[in-house]
This record gives structure tokens, sequence and C-alpha cells, in this order.
């Protein structure tokens, strides 16, 4: 259900919507992009292609089988397609959280990193390797840290990140507190 709730629904409402804040919003342009310079807005999850939309298809049938319980079968068919498409946002998270559901985070993570290598900008893959690193690979804080910390120089203080950290430090307020900092800034 995570794959096609982050995948699927973003795609399907993302492309329909014009009035959404976010695709007026400068964090999610490209920087290597050129055409986000000029004001072109473009995101990864949108296909603009025939070939792009095609894969994004294949990829909405295979979120089906997962959803179905299918999900050994899902990874072999995503990971199938990574070898000809190995960089596709969407197709990279749906490889990590089939691997999160098959409770094989070593993957897992392997594959939020590739997510992130690939789209920095993409906060919800900070924010699920964050929460495998919290709660499956022992609570590193000095790990969840620098990977927030990262992440928010990155996005340029992207509250959803910041917020997360709120939240991780619910119970030591002095740590909150510059994460707060920024929510609150994003707030004005």
């Amino acid at each position: 259900v995570l794959a096609l709730g982050i995948g699927g629904n973003y795609y399907l409402t993302k492309k329909e919507n014009p009035n959404n804040p976010q695709q007026n919003n400068p964090q999610n342009q490209n920087p290597a992009n050129p055409d986000t310079q000029q004001g072109a807005i473009t995101d990864p999850l949108v296909p603009s292609t025939q070939a792009e939309k095609d894969l994004r298809a294949q990829i909405l049938v295979i979120v089906g089988k997962s959803n179905a319980g299918q999900k050994q079968e899902a990874l072999t068919e995503y990971l199938a397609l990574e070898k000809t498409n190995p960089t596709d946002l969407m197709l990279l998270n749906n490889i990590a959280s089939t691997y999160s559901d098959l409770s094989n985070w070593a993957k897992s993570v392997e594959y939020y990193k590739k997510v992130i290598a690939a789209y920095p900008q993409y906060t919800p893959a900070y924010r699920m390797l964050g929460y495998i690193y919290w709660y499956h690979l022992g609570n590193n804080e000095t790990q969840i840290k620098t990977l927030f910390d990262v992440g928010l120089q990155i996005t340029n203080n992207n509250p959803d990140l910041a917020s997360w950290m709120v939240g991780y430090y619910a119970d030591q307020p002095d740590k909150a507190a510059p994460y707060a900092a920024i929510v609150a800034g994003a707030k004005k």
C-alpha cells in the first residue's frame, strides 16, 4: 500500500491538480535540470514521454500484485524493470518499500539511499530511511541525525524533515528545539 500511496497516488494526483502548491515550490525543482531554472517544473513522478508512461503502467500493475500479497513476485518484477530503468524514482521507491515489507532492512536501506542519491529533494525517502534506522536497525541517533541534517541542508530546511526530527526528539526538547525552529519559520 505504501508503494502506491507514495508513488501511484502522487503520480495520479500530481499531474491533475494545477493548484497543488508543491508544483510551484522551488524546493521541488531539480537544479541539475536547466528547464527548472527557467520556471518549467519537471517532476520525476510525472511521466513526460511515452516510455515513461508505459513504465508507470507496468509499475502500477506490479503495485497491484504487491498489494494483493504477492510481495516476492512484485519484487522480482520491480528488479527486472530496474535493469533498464535504474534511476526511476517510483521504481526505486517501490523496490525499497517492498524490501521493507519483506523485512529485508539492509536492502531497503540500500534502495532508499539510491533514491536519495538520484533525487536528493525527495523527502519521503529520508523519512522512510529514518524509520528503518530508528525501529529496525538499532536507533543509532548519530546516524539518524546525520541523515536528517544532510537532508535539511540539501532541501533548504524542508519543514517536513525538521518535523520528523521534532518527533524523533519528542522526549528531548533541547535536541528538538533547533528542528522546531525550522518548522516554526516555515509557517510564517
